[in-house]
């Protein structure tokens, strides 16, 4: 059984025995379920390899436990994008509208090609997200989000945790990436920030262009929900994600389930399998099949409800495993205007079924409901049946 060295724990900036049973009993003794140099996912996945998993990474039984579906991974419905640009009675156009509209009101979720975000810049990204995970902890932490904080280093940001994240995640925007890359790279900061930007800057771009898309699915003017993504309330944030190698992965999660309370995310992730979704109507979990060529988008909670629950936003999770890491990245797609569904949505056979909402006061709730399978924006912003009637 081997574990680091004092030599090797040194570079990561740790100051940790090198003794696994010691870091156990040491991590026994933490009270905040927060990121720390202590309780860094990374590190401990080289320590304790071979060791069992500490205590605050165990997640309870709702969390980790449910059926799986095992027969084969799902490959979820794929549609090139690049059909858009033909005449909208084109056949083609009509039918990729179709598979889009169907995936977004079952699975949640759609997988797409075509999307004009350069393969390459995806790569350049990917490649600075490892440099910026392979930096030693101690570096990592001149950015470390704080409990309640929306940016910076540290990947468990659920509010109410049972148990932490067995993972490392570094939260941005085009706004701040330059002064959180400054911290990092003093002197050297622009390799990584200018792929970050030049990456946020695409994936916004599709995300502008994929929401006209659903937009026109639903039946109403593409334009429409423009006058929520003018300039200062359009938000698109940036999300790397770095799972770790896990001692005993059966009982981790690197994420774990939620719905995410945005418009829609946009996922690129590795060749590593991970990404889990969970599908209602055969209340069941099925493994997301990985393709390194297209990008992921699910629909969140602040679309669920501008769409008057048409599209739907679905539960997912994040599993490990003991033998390879994983890397994501998550564009988050939003506005910080208060929404609300479409006039042509509405009829007395179908009722408004949201109050109006709006991003930055739904945050400040959101993450909070943690058990079973309960949607947020549901329970938070849902108007009862009983009110239709009245």
């Amino acid at each position: 059984m081997t574990y680091m060295s004092e030599a090797q724990l040194t570079m990561t900036g740790v100051q940790l025995t090198s003794s696994p049973e010691k870091v156990l009993a040491s991590i026994a003794d933490v009270k905040e379920l927060n990121d720390s140099s202590v309780t860094n996912a990374g590190v401990l996945s080289a320590i304790l390899r071979g060791f069992e998993l500490p205590k605050i990474y165990v997640q309870p039984d709702v969390e980790r436990k449910g059926k799986v579906h095992l027969d084969e991974d799902i490959q979820l419905p794929s549609v090139d994008l690049s059909v858009f640009r033909l005449a909208e009675d084109d056949p083609r156009r009509k039918e990729s509208l179709a598979t889009i509209v169907n995936s977004c009101k079952t699975w949640g979720f759609i997988q797409v090609v075509g999307h004009g975000v350069d393969l390459h810049m995806i790569k350049r990204c990917e490649a600075e997200a490892h440099r910026l995970f392979d930096l030693p902890v101690s570096v990592k932490e001149k950015v470390l989000r704080v409990p309640g904080a929306l940016y910076g280093y540290g990947s468990n940001f659920f509010r109410n945790l049972t148990a932490m994240n067995w993972a490392e995640s570094f939260h941005i925007s085009h706004a701040n990436v330059r002064e959180y890359a400054a911290k990092l790279w003093p002197t050297e900061y622009e390799q990584f920030s200018s792929a970050i930007e030049e990456y946020i800057t695409q994936v916004q771009d599709l995300g502008d262009r994929f929401r006209r898309i659903l937009t026109e699915g639903l039946g109403v003017p593409r334009d429409h929900f423009d006058q929520y993504f003018g300039e200062g309330d359009a938000l698109a944030t940036l999300r790397l994600n770095f799972f770790p190698t896990c001692p005993e992965p059966s009982k981790a999660l690197g994420l774990k389930s939620h719905r995410d309370p945005h418009f829609f995310t946009l996922l690129h992730q590795d060749e590593i399998g991970g990404l889990q979704i969970w599908n209602e109507g055969r209340d069941e979990w099925f493994n997301v099949k990985p393709d390194r060529n297209s990008l992921i988008i699910n629909v969140g909670d602040i679309l669920q409800a501008a769409s008057n629950g048409v599209y739907r936003s679905v539960l997912h999770r994040v599993v490990v495993n003991s033998s390879k890491s994983r890397l994501s990245m998550a564009c988050f797609y939003n506005t910080r205007a208060t929404v609300v569904s479409p006039p042509e949505l509405i009829s007395a056979e179908n009722p408004q079924r949201y109050r109006p909402v709006r991003w930055e006061d739904y945050a400040k709730e959101a993450y909070t409901i943690t058990t079973g399978k309960v949607s947020q924006i549901d329970q938070l912003y849902g108007i009862p049946e009983q009110q239709h009637k009245s």
